[in-house]
């Protein structure tokens, strides 16, 4: 491996497969900056405003249904140490 043989070998010694590598990293961390601009620029879109409020509603929903259900168990565990 070290002397550059084989498929692993060739990995680790070419830098250009690293570089190659690192740029495409920095492009999908671009992009994604990107994607997250855009959606953040839909969520103040009037015309989707309505859509996101509902989703952030159902998730707090979600969220508190989950906490009612922690707790539920707490309890139960509780009662069954008694």
């Amino acid at each position: 491996m070290n002397s550059g043989r084989g498929t692993l070998g060739r990995f680790i010694q070419d830098t250009t497969i690293a570089d190659n590598i690192t740029q495409t990293i920095l492009n999908l961390k671009k992009s994604s900056n990107g994607l997250n601009e855009n959606m953040n620029a839909a969520k103040e879109n009037f015309l989707f405003r309505g859509y996101y409020k509902r989703k952030e509603k159902e998730a707090e929903k979600v969220k508190a249904d989950s906490a009612e259900k922690a707790a539920e168990v707490l309890k139960a565990n509780d009662r069954k140490k008694k």
